[in-house]
């Protein structure tokens, strides 16, 4: 039998080979090891030796800690109940060397910070700085909820004529003849003439259908 049991599998033919992630639980009914997955299907292996046994549980406990504490096993310190987020922050400072890495997964800094929180933040803890990708500074945003900033990407130009606001929509229906013509109101029109003679509908000098025309 060519049993293979490590912190990614368990492979025990002609019973199951499968990943540790599809096991919710283990146990021993009588003479059989019960593997119970999450699938709801159960197998039963029996008579397994002893030291076999303890092989598979051992292994098995280790998959469960190593899922627990994601900390411990991403950045290679432990970070137990009891012992504080100060691990962290004195463990775990700003880089500058590593300010251009990757971002990290976001499913990582999503366990990451549940656990800081349930270890508990201090007040103090130093923030990341803002346009550095290392990862403290990845992890202090996600504690934070906050966003790298992209100093280099350039900012838009805004042309002016997007920042003047068209009051009036104006259309040539004939030479040097404009109808203009409110936005809000299409009823409220008016026929401006560039041409002798120069004016608008409207019978005012110098009036804002006048102006708006051309200007435009």
């Amino acid at each position: 039998m060519n049993i293979k049991i490590n912190d990614s599998l368990l492979h025990i033919p002609p019973y199951i080979s499968t990943g540790w992630e599809h096991i919710e639980s283990l146990s021993v009914v009588g003479s059989s090891l019960v593997v119970l997955l999450k699938s709801g299907a159960k197998v039963e292996i029996p008579h397994l030796d002893p030291a076999i046994l303890q092989n598979i549980f051992t292994t098995h406990a280790q998959v469960l800690e190593k899922k627990a504490n994601p900390m411990q096993f991403r950045f290679g310190f432990p970070l137990q109940p009891g012992s504080g987020i100060e691990t962290l922050g004195g463990m775990m400072q700003h880089n500058p060397e590593q300010a251009n890495n990757p971002d990290m997964p976001p499913e990582i800094l999503e366990k990451l910070t549940g656990v800081a929180k349930v270890l508990g933040v201090p007040d103090d803890l130093p923030p990341g700085e803002p346009n550095c990708n290392c990862t403290y500074c990845q992890f202090a945003r996600a504690l934070k909820g906050e966003t790298k900033t992209d100093s280099s990407a350039p900012e838009e130009e805004v042309l002016d004529k997007e920042l003047t606001f068209r009051s009036w929509e104006i259309k040539e229906t004939s030479d040097h003849l404009y109808l203009v013509t409110n936005p809000l109101d299409h009823n409220d029109q008016y026929r401006v003439h560039l041409k002798d003679p120069f004016g608008c509908t409207c019978g005012e000098k110098n009036c804002e259908h006048l102006r708006a025309v051309l200007n435009s």
